[in-house]
C-alpha cells in the first residue's frame, strides 16, 4: 500500500494539512517508520532551502476563509471556522491579527454585550441584602464560619468579601494567627 504525503492528500481533499492530520489521528492511521525516515530527509532539504509549511494556494485559501468569517462570526462561527482550519480557536484569532484583519465594531459591540451580561449577573448573584451581612458578619469570623453562615464555599466567601472590598479586622486576624502558634504548640 503507497503511503501518501499529507500535503498531497490536502490538495486532494480541498483541505489544511492539519485537517488531514487530524483526520487520520481519529481513524487511528500512521505512517510506516521507512516512510518517515525518507520524509524527515526530504522535510530537511527542503528546510535548508527555504520551503514552507503551506503552499502559496493553502496559505491564500487561508487568508481568505479567514477574511471572511473573522470579522463578522459569532462565537459560533468562529469555533467552526477553527475546526475548519484545523487549528483553536485563540489560534484563529492569532492567525487574524498576524494578517492584518480586524473584527468589525458591531462584532466587538455584540461579544462586549455578552460579557457584560455575564458580569451583571455575577454582580447581582448576591443581592444587597446579603453583601450587608456579609460586612457585617465577614470581618470577625473564620472563612469557615462565614462559609457555613452563608452556605457557600470558603473560596466563594473570600472572593465576593475582596470584591465589594470587605476585609477581616486586625483584632480578629491577630487572634486567629495566635490560635494557629497555640495549636503547634501543643
Amino acid at each position: 500500500m503507497q503511503a501518501w504525503r499529507s500535503a498531497d492528500l490536502a490538495r486532494l481533499f480541498g483541505v489544511d494539512v492539519k485537517t488531514v492530520r487530524r483526520w487520520a489521528r481519529r481513524l487511528g492511521l500512521v505512517k510506516s517508520e521507512a516512510f518517515m525516515r525518507e520524509a524527515s530527509g526530504r522535510g530537511r532539504r527542503n528546510r535548508m532551502k527555504g520551503g514552507r509549511y503551506y503552499t502559496a494556494e493553502q496559505e491564500e485559501w487561508r487568508r481568505r476563509r479567514i477574511a471572511e468569517v473573522y470579522p463578522d462570526g459569532d462565537e459560533a462561527a468562529l469555533q467552526r471556522l477553527a475546526e475548519e482550519l484545523g487549528v483553536t480557536r485563540s489560534s484563529v484569532s492569532a492567525m487574524a491579527g498576524k494578517l492584518g484583519i480586524r473584527r468589525s465594531e458591531a462584532a466587538v459591540r455584540a461579544s462586549m454585550g455578552r460579557m457584560s451580561d455575564r458580569m451583571r449577573e455575577r454582580a447581582t448573584k448576591y443581592g444587597p441584602d446579603v453583601i450587608e451581612h456579609l460586612r457585617e458578619y465577614y470581618p470577625t469570623h473564620t472563612n469557615e464560619e462565614c462559609a457555613e453562615h452563608f452556605g457557600m464555599s470558603k473560596g466563594s466567601v473570600f472572593q465576593l468579601a475582596r470584591r465589594h472590598g470587605i476585609r477581616k479586622t486586625p483584632e480578629h486576624r491577630s487572634e486567629v494567627c495566635s490560635r494557629s502558634h497555640r495549636k503547634k504548640r501543643g
